[in-house]
């Protein structure tokens, strides 16, 4: 039978590898899709602007589909950080 000190340590250790466990995951998804994220966002808003000439360099459906696409990976990043403040949110609550 584990003694009162031995399971309040393997809580500790417990909490101890969730904490780590969303500090990486919260790592990984800055890393790999966050900052993916913000090269496609601004490569679609040089997509949407003007050429030197102030033209569009998109015109007609290839304008429309690209400015759709602009506004989704911008809610795909309200997202992420919704995400990420739920993590911390659950990161914290663990201590």
């Amino acid at each position: 039978m584990k003694t009162k000190a031995q399971l309040i340590e393997e809580k500790w250790n417990a909490i101890e590898i969730a904490s780590q466990t969303i500090g990486e995951a919260r790592n990984d998804l800055f890393d790999k899709v966050a900052l993916a994220l913000a090269r496609i966002e601004g490569q679609m808003q040089f997509l949407n602007g003007e050429n030197s000439d102030n033209e569009p360099f998109l015109e007609g459906h290839a304008q429309a589909v690209g400015l759709s696409v602009e506004q989704d990976v911008k809610n795909a990043r309200k997202a992420l950080d919704e995400i990420f403040a739920d993590l911390t949110e659950g990161r914290d609550a663990l201590l």
